[in-house]
């Protein structure tokens, strides 16, 4: 179909336009708002500073793609190939990105991602470094082995998210859900979790290392083997906790919840406790204190 005939069915009300061949097309500079390109073919497309809001983009092949500086506030693009696309300036908030591939594609280039979803996106290995992912969702999705260090991830919700062995060296994740997400030997050295959502997370072997979790929630989290050096507890769920072979240096553990927490065969190195609710807790030497 060519350009000026989608242009014309749109200009007067039409907004579905799915599994058309655009493919190599200059769809660039213009309003397509709320428009539907499911399943369509866009490869090698020039969408650049269009304005694409609220537009559903389905199942659609955008690869290699110039997406610069375009507008996909709100923007479905669930299950669709961005491969090798430019998104360099593109406002990505609120959008959809449910499934989607994107192999080669630098998404520090991206001017906004507020409130993006990424569940099930396979993100492995990749430099996100300083990124600011703020209230995020990222269901099941894979940052293993991912460097994320300084990212901002305050407020993100998660489930079954993949960092282990990620990098989140001061990284923010203030008052973010990580309900059931797997840490395993990630480095969380100076990371904020305050008042963050740990529930049931796996924390085995990750180092701690000065890390915050004031008011953070880590009931039935398994913190086994875990380096935890000057950590910050203040205020913190730990009940039912794994600390089994836990290394604990200098921790002050305060106005916390230890009750049926194990600590057997832990390190203890300077462990001090204060206001501390104990009850059917394991000790490190095997010892239950109530």
């Amino acid at each position: 179909m060519e350009i000026d005939l989608i242009l014309n069915r749109y200009s007067s009300g039409k907004r579905n336009f799915s599994n058309l061949d655009l493919h190599g097309s200059d769809l660039s500079n213009l309003e397509l708002c709320d428009i539907n390109l499911n399943k369509a073919n866009l490869q090698d497309s020039n969408l650049s500073n269009t304005n694409l809001e609220f537009a559903s983009i389905i199942q659609a092949n955008l690869y290699k793609a110039n997406l610069s500086k375009t507008n996909l506030y709100n923007a479905n693009l669930s299950q669709t190939n961005l491969q090798k696309v430019n998104l360099s300036g593109a406002n990505l908030e609120w959008a959809c990105l449910d499934e989607v591939s994107l192999k080669d594609t630098n998404l520090l280039e991206v001017e906004g991602l507020y409130g993006i979803s990424l569940s099930k996106v396979n993100l492995r290995k990749v430099d996100l470094r300083g990124i600011d992912l703020e209230c995020a969702t990222l269901n099941k999705t894979c940052l293993a082995e991912t460097n994320l260090r300084r990212a901002a991830l305050g407020g993100i919700k998660s489930f079954q998210v993949n960092l282990c062995n990620a990098d989140l060296t001061e990284a923010r994740l203030s008052d973010a859900n990580l309900s059931e997400a797997l840490l395993k030997e990630a480095n969380l050295s100076k990371t904020l979790f305050l008042g963050a959502y740990l529930v049931e997370a796996d924390l085995e072997k990750a180092n701690l290392d000065q890390s915050d979790l004031r008011k953070s929630n880590l009931k039935q989290a398994n913190l086994s083997k875990a380096n935890i050096n000057q950590t910050y507890f203040g205020g913190a769920n730990l009940f039912g906790a794994n600390f089994t072979e836990a290394i604990l240096s200098r921790v002050h553990l305060q106005n916390v919840d230890l009750r049926q927490a194990n600590f057997k065969n832990a390190i203890f190195r300077e462990v001090s406790f204060s206001n501390v609710n104990f009850g059917n807790t394991i000790m490190p030497d095997g010892t239950i204190k109530s």
